[in-house]
């Protein structure tokens, strides 16, 4: 698994998420990095702006354990201002 599609099964494991969503055929409109053409509204789009290995005293990649500081930027799209906040607001109680 990576760590889009993990961040996917979170906001979708969330029936205040699931419940405002569109579908895409059987797809839940919860997308990495774009949304495709044709897909409906409301949506979440996800982001990994950046990212950098955590560093401490004992040096990079903390003993090999994989962590990293992840700027995460998630975008809620609606067909009106109030839906997108509505959706927003579930992700961000989610989170």
């Amino acid at each position: 698994m990576s760590f889009e599609s993990d961040l996917a099964d979170l906001l979708l494991g969330d029936a205040a998420i699931t419940g405002r969503v569109a579908s895409f055929g059987a797809l839940k409109c919860v997308w990495p990095g774009v949304r495709p053409e044709g897909s409906g509204v409301p949506c979440v789009v996800t982001t990994v702006v950046s990212e950098a290995p955590v560093v401490d005293l004992d040096g990079e990649d903390n003993a090999g354990a994989g962590l990293v500081f992840l700027h995460l930027q998630i975008d809620c799209y609606a067909n009106s201002y109030d839906a997108a906040v509505a959706l927003a607001t579930a992700v961000r109680a989610r989170m």
